[in-house]
């Protein structure tokens, strides 16, 4: 665990991945910095620090075989004070953000990859949530099934938490059944039933864990 530049509040993680036929649980340590009181609440698949919130984070492979990091982060300020999303990293290696990052008190930042966040505007109501498209430039060693570390920095504080790798949810209809039964994708081709159209393992060759 790195050590960061103030004093670290340490609680217990357990983070519980969604989005597979099995649930897949991850352990680990949590790690909160900022500049003012530390005050650290880590609960399931979220993790705050008495100003901001992040949840349900995971590391999802989208549907073009790109990694892109899903979470919500909220503000929980009763101020009115607005907070910013800085950075978010998966083990060290920056991700790109795409939307407007700023997060007012009482609002939500709603990350994911390109489709699904049109997917959500698409249905969102008239509300203060901000929404950003992430993508992780460098997606090698990132495949379905593993762990990363994802590292969040806001404009007062960082908060770092383990995150499952998890593969896209299928639009519905993206799954054909054939005459054998089989999942078949919109090619026509029998598929893996248990890997969503597009997504790779991680001994494809050109899978995100392949790529240099």
């Amino acid at each position: 665990m790195k050590t960061l530049k103030s004093t670290a509040v340490r609680g217990a993680l357990t983070f519980v991945a969604a989005g597979s036929a099995l649930a897949l649980t991850a352990c680990g340590a949590g790690q909160i910095s900022q500049t003012a009181n530390q005050v650290a609440a880590v609960n399931g698949t979220s993790a705050e620090d008495g100003h901001t919130t992040v949840r349900d984070v995971s590391v999802v492979i989208a549907p073009d075989n790109t990694a892109a990091v899903k979470f919500t982060a909220g503000n929980i300020e009763n101020n009115h004070q607005v907070h910013t999303l800085k950075s978010v990293k998966v083990d060290g290696k920056p991700v790109t953000l795409t939307g407007d990052k700023n997060i007012e008190a009482g609002c939500s930042l709603i990350a994911s990859y390109q489709e699904e966040v049109n997917a959500l505007k698409k249905g969102a109501t008239k509300s203060c949530n901000t929404y950003v498209v992430t993508q992780l430039a460098d997606a090698s060693g990132v495949f379905v099934g593993g762990n990363s570390t994802v590292t969040f920095t806001f404009d007062h504080a960082e908060l770092e938490t383990p995150a499952s790798v998890v593969a896209y949810t299928p639009a519905a209809g993206e799954f054909n059944r054939g005459e054998n039964g089989l999942t078949e994708n919109n090619g026509g081709t029998p598929a893996d039933p248990q890997t969503p159209k597009g997504i790779l393992k991680p001994n494809d060759e050109h899978s995100p864990a392949h790529s240099h």
